[in-house]
């Protein structure tokens, strides 16, 4: 099971990132659009939907590490053009995201910062009550 998941985090991390960038910023790229980028790491995205058609997370019933290490960049390739992701037949990997994006572990570490302006008052890190 260790070697499962070692392979998962690898393969976002070394294959699935480099389509991830390009898709989600081509110019840096100097590439026309995102396109055959997307395509390719929707072929990742479909292995995930698959494991996640017989369990709750990628593991098993249990959100683990390996959920924690790879739902951000889904979610960052999900919002790259949230109507694609969204037609796409992965019913299971868009209900494990939107999980991930409704939890409160979610909430807590993605708090929703006011758009600084100049003469506004200092923003501390991590957020605190008082300064929401």
């Amino acid at each position: 099971m260790a070697e499962d998941a070692n392979r998962l985090v690898k393969h976002c991390d070394e294959e699935f990132k480099h389509h991830l960038d390009r898709y989600k910023y081509p110019n840096r790229y100097d590439l026309m659009d995102g396109l055959t980028h997307r395509d390719s790491g929707a072929l990742y995205l479909t292995q995930l939907n698959a494991r996640l058609v017989t369990t709750v997370n990628l593991m098993g019933n249990q959100w683990t590490w390996v959920d924690a290490a790879i739902a951000p960049f889904v979610r960052q390739f999900a919002r790259t053009d949230r109507a694609w992701f969204d037609a796409q037949a992965w019913p299971s990997l868009q209900n494990w995201l939107l999980n991930f994006e409704n939890s409160e572990a979610y909430a807590t570490v993605m708090h929703k910062y006011k758009v600084w302006h100049q003469g506004a008052k200092p923003v501390a890190f991590p957020a605190t009550p008082s300064m929401n």
